[in-house]
């Protein structure tokens, strides 16, 4: 099965919960909790869960999470 890796910067009100989201998905390769309080993740998923990745990010992040396909 393919991996795939996606970066996710999600902003600090969403992030203690799109962190177990996230978890759900797949393996936490990076992660950096900034200083402002949010959080940025490379997760390794396969492939074809990307899509409902995006979804349930977006819904849990009301559409304010930054994601982007690395590999």
């Amino acid at each position: 099965m393919e991996q795939i890796q996606v970066t996710i910067h999600i902003p600090p009100q969403y992030a203690s919960k799109a962190y177990g989201t996230a978890k759900g998905f797949g393996t936490i390769k990076k992660e950096e909790w900034r200083s402002d309080g949010s959080w940025y993740a490379i997760v390794e998923m396969p492939a074809g869960l990307y899509g409902p990745f995006l979804e349930k990010i977006g819904e849990v992040t009301r559409g304010s999470a930054e994601a982007k396909l690395v590999k």
